[in-house]
């Protein structure tokens, strides 16, 4: 759209057609690293993850129904340079999210915290310069993050939702090397959340 605005519409398929409805206007300015993920058990009830043209990071709630979406207001989780931000329900709680992005002011650093569309405390998921990553529950409190670091690899590591709070268990190494990493993206086998794919830069 004109400017780079963030939008989101339907889409509906009938056998191997697609068809597209509306498009809604979601962020009316330059928007960037746009995701968007259903929550798991509420019908029609999902979340945006952006940045502005300010760099701040912001999320918002919406509702589909039908061919109709319905969005929430806007919600700010960091006010600093983010980039690269994406998020996951918790399955346990179609209220809770957690959003994980890369964080600027503090030199790249990957970052995550609890959101209710109020927020928990900041957790820092690595302190080095962190390109991409993604994030994705695998059990009810639950999540798995995978992420790369610049000139290092790629990484992943397990956190543990409670309350407000966020736990991160031990980082494990995926690839290694000054050009390993790249994008990194993971998906979560849903007949067996002990397992899960991830994809990056060898």
């Amino acid at each position: 759209t004109s400017l780079g605005y963030g939008a989101i519409l339907v889409a509906t398929i009938s056998g191997t057609t697609i068809t597209f409805g509306t498009e809604v206007i979601f962020n009316s300015e330059a928007t960037y690293h746009r995701h968007v993920e259903f929550a798991p058990n509420t019908s029609g009830k999902f979340i945006l993850s952006y940045r502005k043209a300010n760099y701040s990071g912001t999320v918002i709630v919406g509702t589909l129904s039908g061919s109709t979406i319905t969005l929430g207001s806007e919600n700010q989780y960091t006010a600093g340079t983010s980039v690269v931000a994406n998020c996951a329900f918790d399955p346990a709680d179609n209220n809770t999210f957690v959003v994980q992005y890369t964080y600027w002011p503090a030199g790249g650093h990957a970052r995550c915290r609890v959101g209710t569309i109020s927020y928990g405390t900041e957790v820092t998921i690595s302190t080095n310069d962190c390109g991409s990553g993604q994030l994705s529950f695998i059990s009810n409190g639950k999540f798995v993050s995978a992420y790369n670091k610049s000139g290092a690899g790629a990484f992943a590591i397990v956190g543990t939702v409670s309350g407000t709070s966020i736990t991160l268990g031990t980082e494990a190494t995926l690839s290694t090397g000054s050009y390993s990493g790249g994008f990194v993206q993971l998906a979560v086998d849903p007949l067996n959340t002990g397992s899960f794919i991830v994809i990056y830069r060898g």
